[in-house]
């Protein structure tokens, strides 16, 4: 089952985790939330994130580097 978490810590950070995605497939899916929470300090990618795509096709969006 795909699912996308938000934890929330006590200083307001806040953590997104995409579950159940496997490839970029998970990009797409929290675009609206990483766009909505704002500022992004920071990126994982997990093991699944390196696995092959269910959408070969969907090209990796290019992240300009943060100040």
């Amino acid at each position: 089952m795909k699912s996308i978490e938000l934890i929330i810590s006590p200083n307001g950070q806040i953590r997104l985790e995409t579950l159940g995605f496997t490839g970029t497939d998970c990009l797409p899916a929290a675009e609206f939330l990483r766009k909505g929470l704002g500022h992004i300090v920071g990126e994982t990618r997990t093991q699944a994130f390196y696995a092959a795509s269910t959408d070969a096709g969907l090209p990796l969006p290019s992240t300009p580097p943060r100040s």
